[in-house]
């Protein structure tokens, strides 16, 4: 698995630290470090993978519509968004 994460997922990291460190220079992130934002996504993202269940549950739901997947999705888009100091050309005016 060490050898994976060094020679695959460590490289595709790298570019999007790059991409990210990149918005940053332009003013349109506020100072993250940008492993730490990628992690924060991917830990948002593997909950709902992991607690489908559980979240589907809780919101009294047998399975989600596409239009309510894709709504769901937004919402966590934009507050991801929202928390590093970006504004999405999606949001709302």
């Amino acid at each position: 698995m060490q050898d994976i994460l060094n020679e695959r997922v460590k490289p595709w990291l790298n570019t999007r630290v790059t991409v990210i460190e990149g918005w940053m220079a332009r003013g349109l992130l506020a100072p993250v470090d940008p492993q730490t934002f990628m992690f924060m996504i991917w830990a948002i993202t593997q909950h709902y993978a992991d607690f489908d269940a559980q979240i589907r549950a809780l919101k009294g739901k047998r399975a989600l519509t596409n239009k309510a997947f894709d709504a769901q999705t937004e919402e966590v888009v934009q507050l991801v968004i929202r928390a590093c100091g970006a504004v999405s050309p999606n949001a709302p005016r």
